[in-house]
């Protein structure tokens, strides 16, 4: 599967907070439950 440009720039928020500490890799994690973005998952 091959990612747009679209899921790029949606999913680029969380994988920032993912790699901003543990916490953060938390809160990703539950950013992304709802609507699952693979950019996002593949970051967290």
């Amino acid at each position: 599967m091959q990612l747009e440009s679209g899921d790029i720039k949606q999913g680029k928020t969380i994988a920032i907070i993912a790699y901003l500490t543990f916490i953060g890799t938390i809160i990703a994690y539950f950013m992304n439950s709802e609507n699952r973005n693979q950019f996002a998952s593949f970051h967290i």
